[in-house]
């Protein structure tokens, strides 16, 4: 063998495959995160965010769908992950509840409320 070093490098490569595979997911995330902000551009999601919610309120289906966990545990990872996509790469929080609290008027997507409905 050539190798004058006699020092496997498996190990050193699979660690940096691995950083590099995390790094570049944690960025993509936040990139993400920023464009449905608006932040950065994204009319690309808004107008699919518009289709998909407006269609979710004409089935009558409620706009970001139900979940089994308690209002409070709704409540506090809505408020734990507001915008935890700002110090992401010190400490990164995922959030993975489903939450009616994003922020949104209703109405644009043809929700009446239920003043109007009586």
């Amino acid at each position: 063998m050539a190798d004058p070093v006699k020092v496997s490098l498996r190990s050193t490569l699979r660690l940096g495959g691995f950083l590099g595979f995390v790094g570049g997911f944690l960025l993509s995330y936040q990139r993400s995160s920023a464009r449905f902000w608006g932040w950065s551009e994204n009319i690309r999601e808004e107008e699919m965010d518009r289709i998909e919610l407006t269609q979710r309120a004409s089935e009558g289906k409620s706009l970001y769908g139900d979940s089994p966990q308690p209002h409070w545990v709704q409540a506090a990872a809505a408020r734990n992950s507001q915008f935890s996509q700002l110090k992401f790469a010190a400490f990164p929080m995922v959030n993975l509840v489903n939450h009616p609290y994003h922020g949104t008027d209703p109405a644009k997507y043809g929700v009446k409320s239920k003043e109007e409905s009586n």
